[in-house]
């Protein structure tokens, strides 16, 4: 796994997370309010054009199946997204807030596969939406080494 360097405010603070549960509070305010990346399956789109996608236009998230459950993997950075992906997948970028009220009731994992992630749960995205966040518990914190895992169908 090559090392994780942070390329931005909510991964600096998410490494610091994994040592210091004070630093959480300030992950959550950032992960609502930073752009998020995710897989867009959906059919191509008839602009095709970057930017933003058209009034009416239909994103089909990818999820991924872990221990069991769905999981919608989010990432904090391009290069994060990137180094999942097995061939190029056309991506879409929501501020974080946006993206939990999109796939409100799933569970998201943020930078899936990488050394720093987290899992979400949906009562745990709820009360982020509504703003009062409870610290996670230890084992939904930082994802484990067993959890670090590189899945091929990226």
């Amino acid at each position: 796994m090559p090392p994780f360097e942070p390329e931005n405010a909510l991964e600096q603070v998410l490494v610091a997370a994994a040592a210091d549960a004070s630093a959480w509070e300030t992950f959550y305010r950032l992960v609502l309010d930073s752009p998020l990346y995710v897989i867009d399956e959906g059919p191509d789109p008839v602009d095709s054009g970057a930017g933003v996608l058209s009034q009416g236009s239909m994103l089909q998230i990818r999820h991924v199946l872990l221990e069991g459950i769905l999981h919608v993997p989010a990432f904090s950075s391009m290069r994060r997204l990137e180094a999942m992906l097995v061939e190029p997948r056309r991506y879409a970028s929501l501020v974080g807030r946006d993206l939990f009220h999109v796939v409100r009731g799933s569970h998201v994992i943020l930078n899936f596969g990488a050394a720093y992630g987290k899992q979400f749960v949906p009562a745990e995205i709820d009360a982020m939406l509504g703003g009062a966040v409870e610290l996670p518990e230890p084992e939904s914190s930082p994802l484990t080494p067993r959890r670090r895992r590189r899945f091929g169908f990226f």
